[in-house]
């Protein structure tokens, strides 16, 4: 019995990210999550520099709501090797940093 208790258990931890969500089977393992206990997205980095972001948006059940080009408005000072980090989330049109400034969707770039 305890090794049934024990199988399942790791089943469900498994089929938990770290963030305690569930990762839809739509979303790429290279995805991260961004946003609260409350909700927000999924994001996968496709490329990344300082002042762009070409990434794909998963909404949390797993459905693409954006991709394209993400350019960066607003004048914060972040180095390439942590705009990933400084996401905190997605607004519907941008990207969000807790450096006081955005990565906003390029609509012509789609």
């Amino acid at each position: 019995m305890k090794w049934v208790i024990l199988g399942a258990l790791t089943v469900w931890i498994s089929g938990c990210s770290e963030t305690g969500r569930s990762r839809p089977i739509t979303v790429p393992e290279t995805a991260v999550w961004k946003g609260g206990p409350d909700g927000g997205v999924w994001v996968e980095f496709v490329s990344v520099t300082s002042t762009t972001i070409n990434a794909n948006i998963f909404s949390e059940n797993g459905q693409i709501w954006e991709r394209g080009l993400f350019k960066k408005k607003g004048s914060c000072d972040i180095a390439k090797s942590e705009v990933e980090d400084a996401i905190v989330g997605f607004d519907g049109n941008r990207l969000l940093t807790y450096k006081h400034c955005s990565f906003e969707i390029n609509k012509t770039a789609n």
